[in-house]
């Protein structure tokens, strides 16, 4: 197995433009010609058409503005040198000193590619809420974000390496460690335990939030009369952080109970409000009190007269007492989903591949767990998005404490006079330096059970 030369920096400073393909042209026309052939439609009018129709004409109007300033125009670019970065799309210009970037990550959102950077200012202002937590899941947390599809000449590889030496050389005590320890590390949580929150204060903030989330289901039911029905599921996933990541409740079926019957609750709030907006019936403690009530009677009475919500109901409540919990039969079911590659088991998600070193069904998401970074030091086997071989430093892991199984050290190699754990997937050819970082999860007793590796 021959090494591959190593993956080279671009010069500073750097630029490079935006560039279309042929089917992006004929996409992007194609879809503003039917949009403005749906806004221009001879059809009845109203307010509810009129509204469709401006949006239509937004829609195509921005669609156009895209394409003349990517395509046409070719405005669209990135720009590196060795103070700054900047990055110009539609929506404007961004820039950012090297210095003032905490991190470059690599991430798949919507089946697009992205890099993303993240300043230290917004980590510093950064406020712990699960609208927070959800906006920076789906990518908020970057403040810069760059398609790599629509630079199809730019190098990822080499961009990342050299976006994270500008960043090394501005933060050299980081760039020195190859490694960190973090998340949720038993060492760490025994040097400093977290405040553990009495249940009942924790009930006691979740059941407004139950009763809001419910009120704004019912209000949009009477204004916009349509059934959002991902609103109930929102208030289930805030009710589920603010008791087990903001309250640190521990996860067991009392918890999981009130869980289940705030969630449900949420839809009883959400018809006793849509009921008193529609019957106009005066909003007072007596009045809410007593159509719950009688509602509440006829919904365990005639529970197929009011299905739909029977059904909902249901759902969240069993969503809320199963939180948390994993069984070995479902486990073993997502294994059958994933793709064996000699004797591992592998899960791709949003251009992420995890590499099982147990049996996946014994693996259980929930557990505490010690993750370690390894930023340098891997090598890597790869045909396109196709992973053959990894190769994990020996001494990173030795440094750490850690090991890779039962089964590492029969797959200890020598590569330039290092030794490496092999993780062979099956594949051959020649290998080069891994440059993303690679996490590697334990269990307590600090043997890996999982890979997780970008592509």
């Amino acid at each position: 197995m021959e090494r591959k030369n190593e993956q080279k920096l671009y010069p500073l400073p750097f630029e490079i433009t935006a560039r279309m393909k042929p089917d992006e042209h004929v996409i992007h026309l194609f879809l503003v010609a039917f949009l403005v052939v749906m806004a221009f439609l001879p059809i009845s009018y109203g307010i509810k058409l009129f509204l469709l129709r401006v949006m239509y004409i937004f829609f195509a109007l921005y669609l156009l503005y895209h394409w003349l300033f990517i395509g046409i125009l070719k405005k669209m670019r990135l720009k590196l040198t060795e103070d700054y970065i900047e990055f110009i799309d539609p929506l404007g210009e961004k820039v950012a000193k090297w210095n003032e970037i905490d991190s470059v990550e690599i991430f798949t959102q919507r089946r697009q590619t992205y890099i993303g950077l993240v300043l230290k200012e917004k980590l510093e202002k950064r406020k712990k809420s699960f609208w927070i937590d959800l906006h920076h899941a789906l990518g908020g947390i970057f403040s810069i974000k760059i398609p790599l599809a629509s630079f199809p000449d730019l190098d990822p590889e080499k961009v990342y390496l050299t976006m994270n030496s500008r960043i090394s050389l501005q933060t050299a005590e980081k760039s020195a460690e190859s490694y960190e320890m973090f998340l949720e590390s038993h060492e760490a949580s025994e040097r400093e335990e977290p405040q553990i929150i009495p249940l009942m204060r924790i009930l006691f903030k979740a059941l407004p939030a139950a009763v809001l989330m419910g009120v704004l289901y019912g209000v949009s039911l009477y204004i916009f009369n349509v059934n959002i029905i991902i609103i109930p599921f929102l208030g289930f996933a805030w009710l589920g952080y603010i008791m087990y990541e903001r309250g640190t409740a521990s996860v067991n079926w009392i918890s999981n109970f009130f869980l289940g019957l705030f969630s449900a609750g949420q839809m009883v709030v959400a018809v006793v409000t849509h009921l008193m907006l529609s019957l106009r019936i005066p909003f007072s403690i007596d009045n809410i009190l007593q159509v719950t009530w009688e509602y509440l009677l006829l919904l365990i009475a005639k529970p197929m007269d009011q299905f739909p919500v029977f059904l909902t109901i249901s759902l969240l409540f069993i969503c809320g007492m199963l939180y948390g919990k994993s069984f070995r039969f479902t486990r073993a079911l997502r294994k059958l989903r994933m793709q064996k590659k000699g004797d591992y088991y592998i899960r791709r998600k949003n251009g992420v591949i995890d590499i099982f070193l147990i049996d996946p069904a014994d693996y259980v998401e929930m557990e505490e767990r010690t993750m370690l970074t390894l930023t340098e030091g891997c090598l890597i086997v790869k045909d396109g998005k196709n992973v053959g071989v990894l190769f994990i430093p020996k001494k990173s892991l030795d440094e750490a404490g850690i090991n890779i199984g039962n089964r590492g050290d029969d797959n200890v190699v020598l590569i330039d006079n290092n030794q490496y754990y092999k993780i062979d997937l099956g594949g051959t050819g020649s290998y080069k330096p891994y440059v993303y970082p690679c996490h590697l999860w334990c269990n307590l007793s600090r043997q890996v059970e999982l890979i997780s590796i970008q592509i």
